[in-house]
């Protein structure tokens, strides 16, 4: 009645089904991994740019010229100081200045709104100039 058929498999073999069973498995964690390991580096990068950008500037610079909160100077090729300026009436803050092309402008002082702005002008190869305003806002007081 019943006959005896040799072979089968042994407990621990594969068959190929098994083995694509498996290998599907593990694609969707080293691709949650991968993923995870992205958004890692990302919010490490945002939290140093975040941070980066609370510091306060002390020193803002355009070409040969160095703003600071108190005054400007502007150096020679070799790095020499060749003019010093000083603000007398009030310091920069200079969070406020952006620059803009060959333009450094300022809108705040410590002592209130003002109009400043650093150009950069280039005649001729050779020759640099700077043109400079410092205009004051008054506000009106009764």
């Amino acid at each position: 009645m019943y006959q005896m058929v040799q072979g089968g498999t042994t407990p621990g073999t594969l068959t190929p089904a098994n083995k694509t069973k498996q290998t599907k498995d593990v694609r969707p964690l080293v691709g949650a991994s991968a993923l995870g390991l992205v958004l890692v580096i990302a919010a490490v990068v945002a939290w140093c740019y975040y941070t980066a950008s609370l510091r306060k500037a002390d020193l803002l610079q355009t070409e040969l010229l160095e703003l600071n909160r108190d005054g400007f100077l502007i150096r020679n090729q070799a790095g020499a100081i060749v003019f010093r300026m000083a603000f007398r009436s009030g310091a920069l803050d200079l969070d406020s200045c952006s620059k803009e092309g060959e333009i450094l402008s300022c809108s705040q002082s410590d002592t209130g709104k003002l109009n400043f702005f650093i150009q950069t002008v280039k005649p001729k190869d050779t020759v640099m100039c700077y043109r400079v305003r410092w205009e004051e806002f008054v506000s009106d007081r009764v």
